[in-house]
């Protein structure tokens, strides 16, 4: 793909450093949407008791005054949030869901704000190529430009 859970990994770490939330939640989804499982997973960040029983009112109840940001990654259909405890009435600027998807259906049947991630220049796909190759590798060798052009500014293809 593009980064998607690179991104949302990276937005994880940055709210966890700057301690401006009072819950952080990474969920990675599954492919078909499972409310129950993804209850479960986010009951296992806010701990006891019985995070693996929690319902949406748990939930609700659970995240009620506090400040969170819910990180849910590869959403593949779309997700009702109140069956996860959670409301649009009840957002705003210290409740934030964050979710990654490569469906821009999924944003549009959940109302959201995307923001599109494009592929890497064919500069910056050299640049992260060599990155994460040995150097003398990346020089030697007469295949870069030909795997670079291969993926085709997808970083993981």
């Amino acid at each position: 793909g593009v980064g998607k859970t690179t991104l949302i990994k990276k937005i994880h770490y940055e709210l966890r450093q700057s301690g401006k939330f009072d819950q952080l939640i990474r969920v990675e989804a599954p492919r078909q949407v499972d409310a129950a499982f993804l209850r479960e997973s986010i009951g296992k960040y806010l701990g006891p008791p019985n995070p693996e029983s929690l319902g949406a009112a748990d939930i609700c109840s659970r995240l009620g005054g506090k400040s969170f940001v819910l990180l849910l990654d590869n959403l593949w259909q779309e997700l009702k949030l109140a069956d996860l405890g959670l409301s649009d009435g009840g957002l705003g600027a210290k409740r934030k869901i964050v979710f990654t998807t490569r469906l821009k259906s999924v944003c549009d049947n959940m109302e959201a704000h995307p923001v599109k991630v494009n592929v890497l220049k064919p500069q910056k796909a050299r640049e992260l190529f060599k990155s994460v190759t040995q150097e003398h590798i990346f020089d030697a060798s007469p295949f870069v430009e030909d795997v670079v052009s291969e993926c085709g500014g997808f970083p993981l293809a």
